[in-house]
């Protein structure tokens, strides 16, 4: 003996959900009787029509993320090369320019001649 089931609005929902969440779509009629589910195609024509029933997935499903915005300016950067100073060049440099300014900050005149024999005076 089988058992016939009774279908009504909570469970056509119930069991549309997890079809529609596996196929990410609506099924079709075939599918439905593929999985027993026969009845539920003249169930969901009785309790509103299955466009209203596929309708309804559709309002409910997620919204496809939105693409990323694309950039609106672009951002240059410059490549500079790192040289290797010797410590001996920037200390004797840095004598110089104590020198040439006749006294001064001891730790500009050294971040200067840093510069100045990196290449990358400012």
């Amino acid at each position: 003996m089988t058992t016939r089931r009774r279908w009504d609005a909570e469970t056509i929902h119930a069991t549309l959900e997890p079809i529609v969440a596996e196929l990410g779509r609506f099924p079709k009629r075939e599918e439905l009787s593929a999985r027993g589910l026969s009845g539920l195609s003249t169930a969901m024509g009785k309790l509103g029509g299955v466009a209203e029933w596929r309708k309804r997935f559709a309002d409910a499903a997620p919204a496809a993320p939105a693409a990323p915005e694309a950039p609106t300016a672009v951002e240059v950067v410059e490549v500079v090369e790192v040289v290797e100073v010797p410590f001996e060049a920037i200390a004797e440099r840095a004598y110089y320019i104590a020198l040439e300014n006749q006294g001064g900050d001891p730790v500009d005149h050294w971040l200067t001649a840093e510069r100045e024999l990196a290449g990358t005076a400012a």
